[in-house]
This record gives C-alpha cells, structure tokens and sequence, in this order.
C-alpha cells in the first residue's frame, strides 16, 4: 500500500512515496557517534557553569565553563558526537576511502551506529549483542547478550557502555571486560540512543516516555510522558532537552526538572533527532519536511520539502558561532544544514534562510545522518553504498559498495596514525574502510 502526494518545491517536482516497509525499515535507525582523541570542536548554546550531578572526571557528567563564542567544548562520545547533536566535526584529516581494510561478520544487521573509544570500536547487533573489538583488526574482545535487537547507539562515560534494547531495558555495561554494572527497565522498546549530560541519561522509549537516569545507577530523576513511540533520540543544550515522537510533535523540556516547556506539531513522525545550532533546532518529520524551529520559543522559522519521510539526523556544519541568549535564536550564521531523505536524495540547505545549495541523488533511501569533516560529506544509503561527497558542491568523491543496505552511520576516527571509517551494513558486516 502506498500513498502518493506530488508537491513541487524550488522548481522541481518530487513524487513522495510512504510504503508501510520503508516506514517499517525508517523506524528501526539510529545514527553515528564519533570520538577523534584530543580534539576540540566550538559549539555555543551551553549552560554556563556546573550542571547539577555533574563533574569533571572522565564521566560523560561534563562540566563546561560557558558559552561564549570560541569556548572550547570537549567532543562527548555519545550519538552524533556531542550534546547538540550537530555532526559536525573537526576531526582527523580524511581522504575519501576507497578499500575496506577489514571487516567483521556479526549475527545480526547492524542498525547501530559505532562509537570509538581510545582504538576500540563499541556497537550493537540486531542479534541482541553489544559488541566490543579493536579498530585496528576487528578482532572481537567482548560481547554483551541482551534480551532483544538493538538499534539504540551507544553513549560513554564513568568507563561504561549506555546503551538500549527492544527488550525495553536501558544496560550499563563495563568498557573493561563487558560485565553489566545496572539497567533501568522501561515499558516497552529502547531504540532512542542515550545523551548523557550532567551526571544524567536522557532517552526515550516505545512507552512515549522521555526518561531522566542517573548515569550511577538505576535511578529515575523523571519522566515525561508524550502522545506517541520516542524513537527519536534526544538533544541536549540551552537547558532544555529536545525529542521528537510519534505524534507528530516535537518537544522541549527542561532538563533539570522534565517540565515542557513547549512543543512543536508536525504533518508526521517525528523519527529525526533533532540538532541545535545558534538558538535554531534543526529535525526532520514524515511528513517530507525538514524544519527551523527556534530553540527557546518553538516559533516555524522555514521549513524545506523533500519527496519522502526525513528520518536522518540533520548534520550542522561551518557558519559563525555566536553565544544563544534566551529569547534570541533563529540565527543560523552562515552554516550549512545537510540531511537524508527517503526519497534518495542528500540535501545540503542553508541553515538561516532553508534555501536548497545542492543534493545529489543516490539509488534508495537515505536513512543514514551524515558526518561533515575535513570538507567532506559521509554517509550511507539503502542502495548499498557508502557516499563522500564535496560539502561545497555536492560533488561525488568516491562511493564504496558493500554487501547491504547502509542505514546507520559512519563514525570516523584516527587509529594508529590512519584515519579510518566504521560503519554497519544491513549484511551484518561491520566494515573499516580507508
């Protein structure tokens, strides 16, 4: 069964097709967490100060000292590697790759995205198991059964693993030797990838819950409760959390104390997890729409069309970084929005204004939330292929076949010196490709 709606966007004409399977498939994505060591990346927007429960160990409990332009921000080994959820990152240098180095067969489809910890890689299977082994060979060190797939990508901190499962259960698990330390039960499945941000993980579940846990142990601060499944993932900045749900509604939150704040309606799902940007939140929904929505009041500032449901995470890339001051977003400064649609297609927009730069399109849907560095565009599509392109042009640099359909996304990090991509294919190969 499919429903076909025409619309005409910018002078071109899409066909936008909602099939029950790709909705099905679209559902079942996270996305790509990136840890290139020693590196700093300049995001505003941040409280100032510490955050309750918070500290400066090698926690994920990050404390920073302000938001003002240029303050350094740490990279957080979490999904789409920081708080914010931008996927922008000024990573290692990258040549477009062009071979894969290794690769490792797991039991299952590989709908998580990786994380890269100090040369080991950290992901989860369809197969149930949380998976540890090195970057440099892909040799396994542990595994980690759970009662469920996983889809959910993993966050680090405190030297554990968080990560959830469709068996409704969020673990901790040990980076050293994969023993669980705690879970926190909820009502239905996990598929949200966590944030952990000052001393708290933040998730959602198929329950509609958006859920606040101590990152110590299996303590809820709180809950709260939406009209639809939390597939998306949430966002954390400005004091507030942002999570999408399947009501077709996206929300804002406090994250101290879990109060809305407010929420914003859309034509459709909201799968997407949104990311934050100079007081603008950028996020996809069903309905084919990518939106600007400002960050402290929930106002429309544009929104763009595409011929097909945006699950893909929106990557924010370039522009000048200004301190976000409450009552004052909806500045995009210059930046570059780039994002995936169901109808094949990358975007890259402009981040003040929606205006379309480029897209290039690929042989099936793009579930995959692209990584921006070194000039470069990486992400994966159903078509099987992993794409780089140039992020001025839309270019295509190279394009790797592999043995599925590519709907997690690539993590990048330098091990050993070389710069290598880590990424998942529906084969149930995970691949490191140069």
């Amino acid at each position: 069964m499919s429903d076909g709606i025409r619309s005409r966007e910018g002078g071109r004409s899409f066909v936008m097709v909602m099939t029950s399977a790709a909705i099905v498939a679209a559902l079942a994505i996270n996305v790509l967490t990136l840890l290139p060591e020693k590196r700093y990346i300049r995001i505003p927007g941040f409280l100032s100060g510490p955050v309750e429960g918070g500290d400066n160990s090698d926690s994920g409990g990050m404390v920073f000292g302000g938001d003002e332009v240029g303050a350094p921000i740490p990279y957080v080994p979490m999904f789409r590697g920081n708080f914010l959820h931008t996927g922008f990152y000024e990573g290692p240098t990258i040549a477009p790759p062009s071979e894969v180095f290794w690769k490792r067969k797991i039991g299952g489809p590989l709908y998580s995205s990786p994380l890269v910890r100090e040369g080991l890689v950290y992901f989860g299977s369809a197969d149930g198991n949380i998976y540890a082994v090195d970057g440099r060979t892909g040799d396994e060190l542990w595994r980690f059964q759970t009662g469920g797939k996983i889809f959910s990508s993993p966050a680090y901190g405190r030297r554990m693993i968080y990560i959830g499962s469709s068996d409704s259960i969020l673990y901790a698990i040990s980076i050293k030797k994969g023993d669980e330390s705690f879970r926190f039960e909820t009502k239905d499945c996990i598929t949200s990838s966590p944030a952990l941000y000052g001393g708290s993980l933040f998730f959602g579940s198929w329950d509609g819950n958006l859920y606040a846990v101590n990152e110590k142990k299996a303590e809820k601060r709180w809950s709260f409760k939406t009209g639809g499944w939390i597939l998306s993932s949430p966002a954390v900045g400005l004091g507030m959390v942002y999570v999408g749900s399947n009501d077709d509604s996206l929300y804002a939150l406090s994250a101290k104390s879990g109060e809305l704040l407010w929420r914003f309606e859309t034509g459709g799902d909201v799968v997407s997890s949104p990311g934050i940007f100079n007081g603008v939140v950028y996020f996809g929904s069903f309905d084919g729409f990518l939106y600007a929505v400002d960050a402290f009041k929930g106002g429309l500032l544009w929104r763009f069309r595409t011929g097909g449901g945006v699950t893909s995470s929106p990557t924010i890339s370039g522009g000048i970084l200004k301190k976000a001051k409450k009552g004052e977003g909806g500045d995009g400064s210059g930046a570059m929005v780039y994002f995936g649609s169901l109808d094949g297609n990358l975007y890259a927009l402009n981040a003040a204004t929606g205006e379309e730069a480029w897209w290039f399109t690929t042989g099936g849907a793009v579930v995959s939330s692209p990584v921006v560095l070194d000039g470069a565009v990486i992400f994966g599509s159903d078509d099987g292929h992993l794409y780089t392109l140039d992020s001025k042009t839309g270019s295509l640099l190279s394009k790797l076949k592999v043995g599925g359909a590519v709907k997690a996304s690539p993590a990048v990090a330098r091990v050993d010196s070389n710069s290598t991509i880590y990424f998942g294919g529906g084969d149930g190969f995970l691949y490191a490709v140069r």
